[in-house]
Order: structure tokens, then C-alpha cells, then sequence
């Protein structure tokens, strides 16, 4: 998919990087979505939950620890 389909959707570019990311790595952690996307682990956890506010991304719990899919 190209990065104006995710634009048209209301995607920022960190949110595509991130989104896109998840969907090479399958559900997981913040800090592995983080590392492998070159984003900090603050602005992801923030990205990702904007990206959960528009209906793109969930969580569920595992453990102490949030994984994202």
C-alpha cells in the first residue's frame, strides 16, 4: 500500500511506519515495534495509541506486558 492510501485513511507517517511494522512483526510488544521501527518507545506507545483511537490497532494483555496486533 502506498503512503498517500494510508494519508487518505488519516494516517501520519510515524503512525504508517509503526503500523506497518506490526503487521511484518505480528502481535507484539511495544518495545519490539519500537526497536525495529527506529522509533523511541515513547512516541511508538503514543503513535500506537492513537493508531488504537482510530480503530487500526488493538492490545490484549499477556503477563505484566501490553501486546499490540
Amino acid at each position: 500500500m502506498s503512503q498517500d492510501a494510508f494519508e487518505q485513511l488519516g494516517l501520519t507517517a510515524r503512525e504508517t511506519l509503526l503500523y506497518q511494522t506490526l503487521l511484518k512483526l505480528g502481535p507484539s510488544s511495544i518495545r519490539d515495534i519500537a526497536e525495529h521501527s527506529g522509533v523511541n518507545r515513547g512516541s511508538a506507545y503514543e503513535s500506537l495509541k492513537q493508531l488504537q483511537s482510530k480503530g487500526v490497532v488493538s492490545y490484549f494483555p499477556r503477563g505484566k506486558r501490553r501486546f499490540f496486533s
